[in-house]
């Protein structure tokens, strides 16, 4: 009697997989480890500061726009998640927050 092969479910397609990041985590010495960030992290520099002003004088919906904005560029950017995740929780908008955060 033949032996039936146990149901494999077919992987997601692409567009449902989660994105590929470009963060590494790199040796900083015995038994430390750090995260080496693209360099369009820093590329973003400049702009996140911007933002951070922006968020300063109280222009939230420009700051959102610009944080957004950078995203589409550089996904790997922590820090506009950070803020996206925190502007997010003070509008009461807990699912944005928790998705923002969870990257």
């Amino acid at each position: 009697m033949a032996r039936k092969r146990p149901h494999r479910h077919p992987a997601p397609p692409a567009s449902a997989r989660r994105p590929r990041t470009d963060i590494r985590i790199v040796a900083a010495g015995p038994g430390a480890w750090r995260l080496q960030y693209p360099s369009a992290v820093a590329d973003r520099a400049d702009d996140l500061a911007e933002v951070e002003e922006m968020i300063a004088i109280g222009e939230l919906d420009c700051a959102i726009e610009e944080l957004r904005w950078l995203l589409q560029g550089c996904s790997d950017l922590l820090a506009a998640h950070q803020l996206l995740g925190t502007l997010a929780l003070e509008e009461e908008d807990y699912a944005l927050g928790r998705g923002h955060f969870g990257i």
